[in-house]
């Protein structure tokens, strides 16, 4: 591994809470194991004061947010950081901030705008049950965070441990030099999946003889936003991944959604071109 490629890399942590309006009901768990004569420790009871339909578009503004993170950074470790690449990292920031920011005004404009609605739809359903209360307006707000962190990855060239000898050392510069380069591995195996995904989608669906109903429109922008994406998040410059993305743009891409819907060759190729690549994909080990 080129020891200079953590150097480019920034790590990154998205952070979301909010109240999801879910609570636990333990008068109901009590009750419920006194009617059944069982222990209260198997039970749980779960109380939804939101109606899904009320806190869609927070939900949709929510998994945007989360899309385009994801979409554009590669998973780093076990305590939910993941990586960019530094040239990436600016172009990431201002897509996370105007996303931040949408997801901000459709949470006033659903969860403090529509208090009154919500906290009626809580109280006109919840019958006899008495041992769970509507949050307050400011106890909404206090709860909704949303952030990321940033950091740099520590380098194992550069260890400023106290203490320890040289032997120490080495053995742990080694170790650090050997969970990156598991740690990248696993990020470009990553980028393959997802690219062998979207493929594999395509392929499937261009299977089917039946085409009516079938729309390809969607899949084509995930495609050509997802190659965009693993252009930065390929930071080994792996040639397979640079030339299934090649491929995808070269023989997929290029067709509309209509001329693949509707042009038996068309179709055909992108079915064959879409197996091929998924194959190439499925097969790197890397």
């Amino acid at each position: 591994m080129d020891k200079k490629i953590t150097d480019k890399m920034i790590m990154i942590k998205l952070k979301c809470s909010y109240d999801t309006g879910s609570r636990h009901s333990i008068a109901n768990v009590n009750k419920i194991s006194e009617d059944l004569n069982c222990n209260s420790n198997m039970l749980s009871v779960r109380v939804k004061m939101f109606d899904p339909d009320m806190i869609g578009g927070f939900t949709k503004a929510l998994s945007r947010l989360r899309g385009i993170y994801n979409l554009n950074t590669l998973p780093w470790d076990e305590r939910g950081w993941r990586v960019v690449s530094s040239k990436a990292f600016s172009s990431l920031k201002n897509k996370l901030e105007t996303a931040i920011n949408d997801l901000n005004e459709s949470f006033e404009k659903c969860f403090i705008d529509n208090y009154d609605e919500h906290k009626e739809y809580f109280d006109n359903r919840k019958g006899d049950l008495d041992d769970v209360e509507f949050p307050l307006k400011s106890e909404m707000r206090d709860r909704f965070k949303i952030d990321y962190d940033i950091g740099a990855i520590a380098s194992s060239s550069d260890i400023r441990i106290q203490g320890i000898d040289q032997e120490a050392r080495r053995e742990l510069k080694e170790s650090m030099e050997k969970q990156y380069e598991d740690k990248i591995k696993t990020g470009l195996n990553d980028i393959a999946t997802r690219l062998s995904n979207v493929t594999k989608d395509i392929c499937e669906r261009t299977a089917d003889k039946d085409q009516n109903g079938k729309k390809y429109k969607r899949s084509l922008e995930n495609l050509q936003e997802l190659t965009t994406a693993v252009e930065d998040l390929n930071m080994t410059g792996d040639d397979r991944i640079k030339e299934a993305c090649s491929l995808i743009r070269e023989n997929i891409c290029q067709y509309s959604s209509e001329a693949i819907k509707t042009t038996d060759i068309i179709r055909e190729n992108v079915n064959k071109d879409a197996g091929s690549i998924s194959e190439m994909l499925d097969q790197i080990a890397i």
